[in-house]
């Protein structure tokens, strides 16, 4: 099994570890010891919640019912203090996360999903759960050494997928699991009586030293001089060429070492080490007079020399033979390790296409039937009124026609042409006209509704109060002429395509002051706070509302809840097809009478891609 695996395995064993102990817990909350017991000692933080409702059974808050010692730990807060209080009181603020909550509670299907708390620099994997309506229990798991784990992982891929004419970021570490390598190393060295030792281009080890003489490890490379000279000579040595096995005299001591480069194709990336030994006829006295060069005690020096082990130059040279046809191997391994995984990326690449793809499709099929259906809903309904008109003229030109044509006195012919032209006659071409600006309308709302999905982003960083100002003033003559009140305040900055963002506050606004109760005076509040990383701008009316039932509708294309209401029932449809684009969320708070609340969040980061 390689690193990667080990890796892989190491995450996905983390992420299902307790997932029996989680699920054991909710359903034995009622049973007195066991439940007890398990609760106190579960290393995840677990609490039990009561969800709190508003007057008309809207979710609002939720009290903290019970925590566990780990949930005190984790956040660092007493039971005592939070047991009895809802969320918004302990926390101050309202629970970000209240609407996933809710609706485990309302449906009792079981939620995971994935945290940061900046506040902690952690990240946990919130379980929730509920066998009771009203009623739900959170799991934190820390999870943070998983997500290293996996930012580790992603930078090795990272470095693995480059280009293959850039080697330069890939390592053999990245290639290898270094443990089973330097068994490898070990065995190599007991078995031929050598040191030996991995290392970068640069000298820098890779692997733990096998077999090191004391002579190098406690004199030689202890020694400032001493140690910087077996830098260098393993770097001149492991950089001496592919063709064959390098021996040389070390640089060091005077000892034979012998290097074999480990490539990536043509790529240089890693040296196998070897030597520590003493050739049969080597001098002593200059090995002595190296020991003074580097200033180390000579007796030691001598010592420890004589205790090197000593061997022919051939059996070097096998045992340097032998060594090639191994780092040889490793190479065609490290090659074939470096293709595997970017087989292994690519596909897993394509695989993230096709589901985005698929999601695409999906989505535009989605338009394709609303269009459809407006092709041959909407669209027929003024095309009736102009075909049964038209049939109106038709009759009376022909009513006219026959009246001129008769022997009937004049007084009658006049009569009959007064009804004709002055009733019949407008009326038709009134409803003709009516319908044809309507088809008009709707025909511009398809086009503009169309063009949006093919139109690219145009992202940058957006000045949000120089954007509102500006919409604000496009509203001027309405504003004043209606009464209403427009304040906002200062708003954080997102990035985003300015004109459709304009195009999303701009529909908001108009629909705001469409939508007036004109009992009271008008009053739209435009807000906006950075929330778990995300810009959230709110437009706030206090106009007809939306009753809840038709939340889910009102995005729809042409939808529109109001017939005898200005538009034609593209503006939302347009935000959210706007919001969508740009990977936010938009969701509105409505009741009737009331007034409505429009949010949407967008991202304060520049997307990787743009």
């Amino acid at each position: 099994m390689n690193e990667n695996e080990c890796l892989l395995r190491e995450i996905d064993s983390l992420k299902k570890e307790n997932q029996s102990l989680k699920e054991s817990l909710v359903l034995n909350e009622t049973q007195g010891k066991e439940y007890s017991t398990l609760f106190d000692t579960m290393n995840e933080g677990v609490a039990f919640h009561d969800l709190v409702y508003d007057n008309s059974g809207f979710p609002v808050d939720y009290v903290i019912r019970q925590i566990n010692p780990a949930f005190e730990k984790i956040f660092k807060i007493n039971r005592t203090d939070v047991i009895g209080k809802t969320f918004s009181a302990v926390f101050g603020y309202i629970s970000p996360n209240l609407e996933v909550y809710s609706k485990v509670s309302e449906t009792g299907v079981p939620v995971s999903f994935e945290i940061y708390f900046a506040s902690l620099s952690k990240y946990f994997r919130v379980s929730v759960y509920s066998k009771h309506k009203e009623k739900f229990a959170a799991i934190f798991e820390d999870i943070t050494h998983r997500k290293q784990l996996e930012l580790a992982l992603k930078e090795k891929i990272i470095r693995l997928t480059s280009p293959i004419d850039d080697i330069s970021n890939v390592r053999f570490e990245d290639l290898f699991n270094i443990d089973e390598i330097q068994k490898i190393q070990d065995a190599f060295a007991s078995a031929t009586g050598t040191a030996a030792l991995i290392t970068d281009t640069e000298g820098n080890p890779i692997t733990k030293p096998s077999n090191f003489c004391d002579l190098c490890t406690n004199i030689i490379r202890k020694s400032p001089k001493g140690g910087a000279n077996c830098r260098k000579s393993d770097i001149i040595i492991g950089n001496a060429g592919v063709d064959g096995p390098v021996f040389q005299t070390c640089l060091s001591g005077g000892l034979i070492d012998g290097a074999a480069n480990i490539t990536i194709g043509n790529y240089h990336i890693a040296n196998w080490l070897v030597g520590q030994v003493v050739l049969e006829d080597v001098n002593k006295d200059l090995t002595l007079e190296y020991a003074r060069q580097i200033e180390v005690d000579e007796v030691e020096f001598k010592k420890e020399f004589d205790k090197v082990p000593k061997m022919s130059k051939e059996r070097f040279q096998a045992i340097a033979d032998a060594l090639f046809i191994i780092a040889n191997q490793i190479s065609v391994l490290a090659l074939n390790n470096l293709q595997q995984a970017r087989l292994i990326t690519s596909i897993t690449k394509n695989e993230e296409k096709i589901k985005a793809l698929n999601a695409e499709l999906i989505e535009k099929n989605n338009e394709l039937e609303q269009i459809v259906y407006v092709s041959s809903h909407d669209l027929r309904s003024p095309l009736v009124n102009i075909q049964g008109f038209t049939k109106v003229l038709n009759e009376g030109f022909d009513e006219l026609r026959n009246e001129i044509l008769s022997e009937n006195g004049l007084e009658s012919i006049r009569k009959k042409t007064e009804t004709i032209i002055n009733k019949e006659m407008p009326e038709a071409f009134k409803f003709i006209f009516g319908s044809t600006k309507k088809m008009d309308a709707l025909i511009s709302g398809l086009l503009k509704f169309s063009r949006l999905g093919r139109t690219a982003l145009n992202s940058k960083l957006i000045n949000m109060n120089e954007l509102i100002s500006e919409v604000i003033k496009t509203f001027e003559y309405q504003i004043a002429s209606l009464g209403v009140e427009v304040t906002f305040s200062a708003l954080p900055n997102c990035f985003g395509d300015e004109l459709l963002i304009n195009q999303v506050f701009s529909n908001l606004i108009d629909n705001a002051l469409k939508y007036r109760e004109n009992k009271r005076k008008g009053k739209i509040t435009i807000s906006g706070i950075i929330k778990n990383g995300l810009a959230v701008y709110t437009v706030e009316d206090n106009g007809k509302g939306i009753p809840e039932k038709f939340h889910n509708q009102i995005f729809d294309l042409f939808k529109r809840l109001d017939l005898n209401s200005p538009g034609e029932g593209i503006g939302l449809a347009l935000v959210k097809k706007i919001i969508d684009k740009h990977n936010g969320s938009l969701w509105v708070e409505s009741e009737s009478s009331l007034g409505s609340r429009f949010s949407f969040s967008l991202s304060v980061k520049q997307a990787e891609h743009e």
